[in-house]
């Protein structure tokens, strides 16, 4: 087993060593396609962030509905995994919060442009 780790590790570290060059003709017509004080630029940017924000909140309060089923049910009297579960799901969801204001200050900056 800590062969197969091992061999993942390091298949892993070698692969993103190989992708780490890149062309200088490629970083060319990227820096030219991709402003960043365009309008296109700031409206990808809020929608990503938005995306990742209910990512995060439906993740979040999907783990906070598991912990509370599991405190519901405990196996033992030392057993905290329903508490540590909402506390995972609160910070999620506290996680999300800067992602949508951010994405509105996004969204009102391209609408300026």
């Amino acid at each position: 087993m800590k062969k197969i780790i091992v061999i993942c590790i390091l298949s892993y570290v070698i692969i993103d060593f190989a992708n780490a060059q890149i062309d200088s003709t490629k970083m060319r017509s990227i820096s030219k396609l991709n402003r960043f004080n365009s309008k296109q630029h700031y409206l990808e940017s809020s929608k990503t962030r938005e995306i990742i924000g209910l990512s995060l909140l439906g993740v979040g309060t999907t783990i906070i509905i598991a912990g509370i089923d599991r405190s519901n049910h405990p196996q033992g009297w030392l057993d905290f995994t329903g508490a540590f579960m909402l506390l995972e799901g609160l910070s999620l969801n506290a996680v999300s919060i800067p992602l949508f204001i951010s994405s509105a200050h996004k969204a009102r900056k391209a609408a300026q442009l």
